[in-house]
Order: C-alpha cells, then structure tokens, then sequence
C-alpha cells in the first residue's frame, strides 16, 4: 500500500524528440496523465541532460540531427 508521500512523488521522464510538434504533444499527453517531463531535441542535448538530472524512463526518437540511433 502506498503512503501519501509516494503517491504525490511524480515520475521524471525525458522526451528526446526533434519535431518540436512531436515534443510538445508527447509532453503535454504525459503532462496530463501526471508525468514530469523535460524536453530534449536531439540526442547530444538528451545526454546532456541525463550527466546531470536523472529520470526514470526516456521516451526517444531513432532518426534526428546530431546523434541518430539507426
């Protein structure tokens, strides 16, 4: 059973996505069913950002400027 304090602990999740339409709609989806979201557009900004917060999940596009995962 979880205690009051875990239920209003929000999970951190990083949205790596250079369409910056795709990035907002993904944020405000997760914004909505209760996520804290941060936004990165390609992967070189997204590990930036993973040195220095951490987050529990990341949600990535494969194909984009800078670092492509294809």
């Amino acid at each position: 059973m979880s205690s009051t304090r875990d239920a209003m602990v929000k999970v951190r999740v990083l949205v790596v996505e250079d369409s910056r339409t795709q990035a907002l709609a993904l944020r405000l989806m997760l914004e909505r069913a209760g996520y804290e979201v941060e936004t990165a557009g390609d992967g070189i900004e997204a590990l930036e950002i993973l040195r220095q917060r951490s987050f529990e999940t990341v949600i990535s596009d494969l194909r984009m400027p800078r670092m492509d995962g294809h």
